[in-house]
């Protein structure tokens, strides 16, 4: 703002919308052209009233300042605002990363069991114990059939102990192996083994075999000893021979 005595007064005031739009200009008068009857209005002199008019034009440069202060906390407050809306966004972002990766590694849990279970031996019910008469007296014997190799460990149970069934350490696709699993007394009534416990693994190289392998974190078979990557429990079961009737 400025002041011109010699040829009257000129306040410069700031208007617009935003208060920095435009400015105007107001010229008031010079003192010499008032008479003095009008510019001692209220006993002041030319002085006074050059004192008042700055200090309005001072007054209104304050109320734009607030104004526009008001105006730039406002757009901060936004903007803060904004911030705020941007970092909970990234932090459901992150979320549903998070809970995308959890059902993708569910998902891959998921299917390795269910290729563990396809590459394991079916279970055969139970396995029928057949008596037969050997140079070492009457055996019960039993037979398996695996659809792939595998190596095997196999047990019988009695309900207290367990005995070692003699089987190959590896087991061919599709061939019948036949094993001894008690001797059978001629007055025996059943056979003393409940059940046999078997441990597969998938082969390894040296097997000769066809060798695959199991998705999934289970024990391996390289010492073929300890637990299982399959664990089958198999009951015994024992059908008496019918007797025959001579004529």
């Amino acid at each position: 703002m400025s002041a011109c005595l010699s040829g009257g007064i000129d306040f410069y005031v700031l208007a617009g919308r935003s208060g920095l739009d435009s400015i105007r200009s107001i010229r008031w008068p010079s003192m010499s052209s008032v008479p003095p009857t009008e510019w001692q209005f209220l006993g002041l002199n030319a002085d006074n009233w050059i004192a008042i008019s700055s200090a309005v034009v001072a007054l209104l440069g304050v109320a734009l300042a607030v104004r526009y202060a008001r105006r730039s906390a406002k757009a901060a407050q936004e903007s803060a605002q904004v911030g705020r809306d941007a970092a909970q966004a990234g932090k459901e972002a992150a979320d549903a990363a998070r809970r995308s990766a959890e059902e993708a590694a569910t998902i891959s849990q998921i299917e390795r069991e269910r290729r563990h279970d396809d590459l394991g031996p079916a279970h055969p019910g139970e396995i029928v114990a057949v008596a037969e008469q050997t140079s070492g007296g009457r055996s019960l014997f039993g037979s398996i059939t695996v659809a792939r190799g595998y190596r095997v460990k196999a047990t019988g149970w009695n309900g207290t102990a367990s005995t070692l069934i003699s089987l190959p350490l590896v087991l061919h696709a599709n061939q019948p192996y036949r094993f001894h699993i008690e001797h059978f007394p001629a007055d025996a009534q059943k056979p003393t083994t409940e059940e046999l416990r078997f441990a597969f693994w998938s082969p390894i190289a040296e097997d000769e075999v066809p060798t695959w392998s199991c998705p999934c974190s289970r024990p391996t078979g390289e010492q073929a000893d300890g637990a299982g990557h399959w664990e089958l429990r198999v009951p015994v079961g024992y059908r008496r021979p019918p007797r025959v009737r001579g004529f």
